[in-house]
């Protein structure tokens, strides 16, 4: 069986009012919530590791595994908000070509 294997980094990048809806608290919602006042600024939301690998099960059928990894930085892991610093996630997938 062929493998292949992958491997792939991105960042997000956000504007103030993505940031805000996202991560933020302004007045009304910190009085109402209990959440410290909030205003995060715009910049770098996120990075993320992504690895994977693909491997042929034949002429037709291919099985395919990964897991990334997403940290928060900047005003987004400051955030009271933000209950996990790092989303990890994973992906198993089979395809069948008919």
């Amino acid at each position: 069986p062929t493998v292949r294997l992958t491997a792939g980094l991105t960042a997000t990048l956000a504007n103030t009012k993505s940031m805000q809806s996202q991560f933020g608290a302004d007045a009304e919602q910190s009085l109402h919530s209990g959440y410290a006042l909030y205003t995060p600024g715009s910049g770098l939301r996120d990075v993320g590791l992504q690895l994977g690998s693909m491997f042929n099960l034949g002429s037709n059928a291919m099985l395919m595994l990964g897991v990334n990894a997403r940290p928060l930085m900047g005003d987004a892991v400051a955030s009271p908000l933000a209950r996990k610093r790092t989303s990890v996630g994973a992906l198993v997938s089979v395809s069948y070509r008919l």
